[in-house]
């Protein structure tokens, strides 16, 4: 028994807490390359005798316009070797440095040649001096020769099942009253896919199974699956290994950057959007900063460049946590994109004991058409 004057802190087992009814996740919960690239790509590309858990796509050239010489050639050298006369009939003008030359005949990996073509003059040209094709000009009266041409290749990814399991206990969900779970097995279902217990990976609310699949974009391996092998796709990295550019350390600069983006274009493609990580995003706004219209505000400092303007198009950024720091993604977006071979599903599992079971199960490949039109900065430093 106590005496005297009652206090606020005189009995604290009858006290009412003061507790938010509202639990706030810390973690991240952007999936900026899900909302943008989306999970439609089946449908996109127009895939048949879909799903199945190999995807293949179908990409072809144009001929090929550029090849070397497989020789020295001197100023007056007629009879030229090349590595593969397959590429090469009569009519065709190339390009060998400044000097172009008129194909007369191909006689297996020999060209003949008319040096000096037009107003370009005859020169010496080292092995491996590139080629490229430039026209056709043809006689009149001439006789049809064969075409060079190239035939389909089929790149193709495998699938891979993503899984989350939820176990509560019965005590937990029917005897438990908790602030803010007013359903546990339904609060961890909103945990592993976002949103209300439904998650749709919208930017903002996506939960663990679609920040899974946000990052095979960057880390995905390519695996077959088989008995005691758990199939993977394969993420950007797989696929695009053309204009691929090693910093080994280096700065990021704005030559690095617009050489990238010039690369993929120079291949056809068609680039519109960057993929990057914090460090990305802010070296891409240092080099604009001083070339920025804005409108005049007094009470707001500070720049942030969300698109790029360049000689080869406008290339959206997107800013994205879960890519590598010393990477940025230089992409065709209709290119790029996920297929949905099994949705996510929430089903139960059998009930064993005292208490609730179940698991959330989807199963999803990546595709990425015609690697050339990306590029990928790798390795610049992130701190200069």
């Amino acid at each position: 028994m106590a005496q005297g004057m009652i206090q606020t802190f005189s009995d604290a087992v009858t006290t009412q807490r003061t507790i938010s009814n509202l639990i706030k996740l810390i973690d991240p919960q952007d999936t900026p390359c899900l909302t943008m690239f989306g999970t439609d790509m089946n449908n996109r590309i127009r895939m048949v005798n879909f799903p199945n858990h190999k995807v293949e796509w179908l990409e072809d050239t144009l001929r090929i316009r550029t090849h070397q010489v497989a020789e020295a050639v001197d100023g007056s050298e007629t009879d030229i070797d090349v590595d593969d006369g397959t590429l090469f009939k009569p009519g065709d003008v190339w390009l060998c440095e400044d000097e172009k030359f008129f194909v007369s005949s191909v006689a297996s990996n020999t060209l003949t040649v008319l040096r000096g073509w037009g107003a370009t003059d005859a020169a010496t040209h080292a092995d491996n001096t590139t080629l490229t094709y430039l026209y056709s000009a043809r006689e009149e009266g001439d006789d049809s020769d064969a075409q060079p041409f190239t035939t389909p290749t089929n790149p193709f990814n495998y699938s891979q099942i993503l899984h989350h399991e939820i176990k509560v206990s019965g005590s937990e969900l029917n005897a438990t009253s908790r602030y803010g779970i007013p359903d546990k097995y339904k609060y961890e279902l909103m945990k592993a896919l976002g949103g209300l217990g439904g998650g749709n990976g919208k930017k903002g609310n996506a939960g663990d199974l679609m920040i899974d699949l946000e990052r095979t974009f960057f880390y995905g391996e390519k695996l077959q699956r088989s008995s005691g092998v758990a199939g993977a796709m394969g993420g950007v990295d797989s696929y695009v290994t053309t204009n691929v550019t090693a910093m080994s350390g280096a700065a990021l600069d704005p030559k690095s950057f617009e050489d990238a983006v010039e690369d993929a274009w120079g291949y056809g493609g068609k680039p519109n959007c960057i993929v990057t990580n914090a460090w990305g995003h802010r070296k891409l706004t240092s080099f604009y900063a001083g070339s920025v219209r804005t409108e005049r505000r007094e009470d707001v400092g500070g720049i942030v460049i969300t698109s790029v303007h360049t000689h080869f198009g406008d290339l959206d950024i997107l800013l994205n946590r879960w890519c590598p720091n010393n990477k940025m993604y230089i992409l065709q977006k209709d290119l790029v994109g996920w297929c949905k071979l099994r949705d996510w599903k929430e089903e139960p599992l059998a009930k064993t004991g005292d208490f609730v079971r179940g698991q959330v199960v989807g199963e999803f490949s990546f595709v990425v058409c015609n690697e050339k039109a990306h590029a990928i900065l790798s390795g610049f430093s992130t701190t200069t």
